[in-house]
C-alpha cells in the first residue's frame, strides 16, 4: 500500500508539473504559432508566398524574434501571434493591453508596438520603405476583442483573407527573392541556444537603468515590465504543485499514523511486526508487565488508549509478533 500510494502521488505531482508546464506562456504561444503556421501553409500558394517561422534576427547588440514572415509580390507580411483566452481591451496608442477574465485583469505588452519593432528590423536589413510591408497581430485562442480593434489586428479565421485580398504589386520578382535569401542568411538557428540568447536580450532591454547620481533612496520606481501574467501564472503553479504535495504527504501520513495506533488494514494494508508499531513515546506504555507471560516465553502488553501492542522476549529484546497475535497473547495473560 506505501508504494502504491507514493506512486499516486508522485503520478498526481507529475501530472500538475506536465500541466504546468503545457500551460505556460512559452508552450501557449508556441501552439498558437503552429496553429498560424497551418493555417498559412494549408492556404497560400507557395508559388506566390514564401512562409517562413520562427526568424531571429540580431538587432542593436541584441535580438528579435518574428513568428512568421510571410514574402510575397504584394509585399512581406510580418505576423505576431497571441495565443490567449478572455477578454481583450486595448488601443493602437497604449503601451498596454489588457486580459480580462471578469474581475481578474493581466495585462501585456501591446503587440502593435512589439511588431513594429520587427518590422524596423526587417526595413534595416533588407532596406526597404516601410509602405513595402504590412503588420499584422492574429489572436487564437478562446479570446474575443471587447473593443474595436484595429484593421490589422485579427482573429485567425481571418488572416488568410486579409492576406489574400491584398493584390497590390509591391515588390518586384527579384526584390522578393532577394529579401527570402537576406532573411534566410541572416536568421538565427532556430533552436534552444537561440531563444536563451533572446530571452537573456529581452531581459538586458528591460533591466533598469539608475542614474548615479540619485540617492538610493530617491531611486526611480522600478520599470514596468509587464510580467503581471507571468508572475500570476508561477504563483498559482507554485500553489497547484505546493498543494498536490501537502496532501500527498497528508495521505501518506494518515494511512500510516492509522497503521501505527493499531488500525486493522486486513486487506489493503502490508502487515507490520508489533515493536515496528510501537513509537518511542509509547515504549513506557509498553514495558513488559509482572506475571504478562506465555508459552512462548515472551512478555506481552496492550494499550488499549494508544491501540498499541509489544511483545519482548525474556533478555527484553522486542518481538516481531503481528498486532493481533500480540493482542491475543496480552489478552490472554491477563486472564
Amino acid at each position: 500500500m506505501e508504494s502504491t500510494v507514493f506512486l499516486i502521488v508522485l503520478g498526481l505531482v507529475l501530472a500538475a508539473f506536465l500541466l504546468v508546464w503545457m500551460a505556460s506562456p512559452p508552450r501557449k504561444g508556441a501552439r498558437g504559432e503552429r496553429v498560424v503556421h497551418s493555417l498559412l501553409r494549408q492556404s497560400l500558394h507557395p508559388s506566390e508566398y514564401a512562409i517562413l517561422r520562427d526568424v531571429t534576427l540580431p538587432y542593436e547588440g541584441g535580438t528579435t524574434q518574428i513568428d512568421h514572415v510571410v514574402i510575397s509580390r504584394f509585399g512581406i507580411f510580418v505576423i505576431e501571434t497571441k495565443n490567449l483566452a478572455g477578454w481583450i481591451y486595448g488601443a493602437e496608442t497604449d503601451s498596454h493591453w489588457t486580459q480580462s477574465f471578469g474581475h481578474f485583469r493581466v495585462e501585456f505588452p501591446n503587440p502593435l508596438r512589439q511588431n513594429h519593432a520587427h518590422l524596423r528590423a526587417l526595413q534595416a536589413l533588407l532596406g526597404l520603405r516601410a509602405t513595402k510591408f504590412h503588420s499584422l497581430v492574429v489572436f487564437t485562442g478562446k479570446s474575443e476583442f471587447k473593443r474595436e480593434m484595429p484593421l490589422n489586428v485579427l482573429r485567425s479565421d481571418r488572416l488568410v483573407p486579409f492576406i489574400e485580398v491584398r493584390r497590390t504589386l509591391l515588390l518586384t520578382t527579384e526584390e522578393a527573392d532577394r529579401s527570402l535569401d537576406l532573411i534566410e542568411s541572416s536568421r538565427l538557428q532556430p533552436g534552444l541556444a537561440t531563444e536563451v540568447l533572446h530571452v537573456e536580450s529581452l531581459r538586458a532591454r528591460r533591466r533598469p537603468v539608475v542614474p548615479a547620481a540619485r540617492s538610493p533612496t530617491h531611486a526611480s520606481a522600478p520599470v514596468r515590465l509587464a510580467t503581471h501574467s507571468r508572475v500570476t501564472f508561477r504563483a498559482l503553479a507554485g500553489a497547484a504543485v505546493l498543494a498536490l504535495l501537502l496532501s500527498g504527504t497528508a495521505l501518506i501520513g494518515g494511512i500510516d499514523g492509522y497503521a501505527l495506533l493499531g488500525g486493522a488494514w486486513p486487506t489493503a494494508y502490508p502487515t507490520r511486526s508489533a515493536a515496528r508499531l510501537a513509537p518511542a513515546s509509547l515504549q513506557p506504555l509498553l514495558e513488559p508487565a509482572p506475571g504478562a507471560s506465555d508459552g512462548h516465553d515472551l512478555r506481552c502488553t496492550y494499550a488499549p488508549d494508544a491501540r498499541t501492542c509489544a511483545c519482548y522476549y525474556p533478555a527484553g529484546e522486542p518481538a516481531p509478533i503481528e498486532f493481533e497475535e500480540c493482542k491475543a497473547l496480552a489478552d490472554n495473560a491477563a486472564r
